[in-house]
């Protein structure tokens, strides 16, 4: 993204250089405060004007600078959006066609990353060669890992089919790096007993439920009341992979601590009510259809933030999930603090369930359902971690009658 708009702006002789660093300046706050505030994609206008607004209410004595600020971002939205056809038909195909918000933002970076590199070509007039050439240079000549040049490689396939009408030569795939698949990080019971328990209060509760049922970290953080079955035994996961709902297992061990959690959400909840708050926050699409759902009780978080945010564009206040940051970095204190000499993030909460299933005898293909995986395969790589792999013995334990 930002070395396509820097050759944009080097290309724009209208203005002297300093004037031009002082714009790059400025853009570079302008999108810095757009993923800040969560305003989304820093292309919309109303964004700018809402990054104008902030800018003189916080720091009155800085309106003199407005001019110049104003102008940089007339030259973006005029010179740069305007004249983007490969981007915004980039981005209607990548919603068209339902993709995660997190992989189009990096189609997106892959897609800004083509365009420098055929630049000054407009990336819409390419053909299928300057694909393979640009994926070419990044599996030589740039210093990218192997999981960067598939993502680039999937992202041109879809810009090729999705918008182009073309289709990538087969050649392009011999580019791709086959990937060193790892196997995840798998703690003990005993390990996973030390680490919940040096998690923060505040915590314990979310690590004892995602080891527990084995959900991903954001099926996790975006669990609702609504979810929460604690007669029936069990949880509903929304907006997982796949889009199709799925069920897992309740722990019933955790059916008190899930019980005094609802009842402090309803104190929050009661409590924002009192300040006429906009409601729990929801993907945009979701919050304009259920609009007046927001503030209801079975639409709120179980695992609240804090602290309401405020939304930029219209001074509401609503009330997010736990930071994802913020967990992450609980569940690495406390690994350190346990002492457990392995790279421990929350996904090997996850990871642990489905190990620790198969070892207690559960078919693989209820495991898999468990999990949500799509494919039996990416269940099987489980199977390669369990205490005695295949139900194998090694033939030095039974050597041990000859040393006695």
């Amino acid at each position: 993204m930002y070395e396509w708009l820097q050759l944009r702006l080097k290309e724009h002789t209208g203005v002297r250089i300093a004037q031009r660093r002082a714009w790059w300046a400025t853009l570079q706050w302008y999108f810095g405060y757009c993923a800040k505030k969560g305003l989304g994609e820093p292309f919309e206008r109303e964004n700018s004007h809402i990054f104008l607004r902030e800018l003189l209410r916080s720091n009155p004595r800085t309106q003199g600078d407005s001019t110049q600020r104003e102008a940089a971002l007339n030259w973006f939205f005029s010179e740069v959006v305007a004249t983007d056809s490969a981007g915004q038909r980039m981005r209607r195909a990548l919603r068209r066609e339902h993709v995660a918000a997190s992989t189009e933002k990096a189609y997106m970076g892959c897609l800004r990353r083509f365009q420098a590199f055929v630049h000054p070509r407009d990336a819409m007039q390419v053909d299928a060669a300057e694909a393979l050439q640009f994926l070419s240079h990044l599996a030589a000549a740039t210093p990218t890992s192997t999981s960067t040049q598939n993502q680039a490689y999937n992202a041109l396939c879809f810009f090729f089919r999705h918008v182009l009408q073309q289709a990538v030569p087969e050649r392009a795939a011999q580019a791709r790096r086959a990937v060193d698949r790892k196997l995840p990080t798998i703690l003990s019971k005993s390990q996973v007993y030390q680490l919940l328990e040096c998690l923060p209060t505040r915590f314990r509760l979310m690590g004892r439920l995602h080891y527990g049922t084995g959900l991903r970290l954001n099926e996790l953080l975006r669990l609702r009341i609504r979810d929460v079955d604690v007669d029936r035994g069990r949880l509903v996961v929304r907006g997982c992979r796949g889009v199709v709902a799925r069920t897992t297992v309740l722990p019933q061990a955790l059916v008190d601590s899930l019980q005094l959690q609802l009842q402090q959400v309803r104190a929050v909840h009661q409590a924002d009510l009192a300040k006429q708050y906009a409601g729990a926050a929801m993907p945009a699409a979701l919050a304009r259809k259920y609009a007046a759902a927001r503030t209801e009780w079975s639409w709120q978080y179980l695992f609240p933030h804090s602290k309401l945010t405020k939304d930029p564009p219209s001074g509401a206040r609503y009330r997010p999930h736990v930071l994802e940051n913020s967990y992450q970095q609980a569940v690495r204190s406390a690994a350190n603090k346990a002492a457990i000499a392995k790279r421990v993030t929350p996904q090997v909460f996850r990871h642990s369930f489905a190990v620790h299933l198969l070892e207690a005898g559960a078919a693989l293909d209820t495991v898999q359902a468990l999990l949500g995986h799509p494919s039996r395969q990416a269940t099987q790589i489980y199977t390669q971690l369990l205490q005695k792999p295949f139900g194998i013995v090694s033939p030095l334990d039974t050597l041990t009658s000859f040393y006695a």
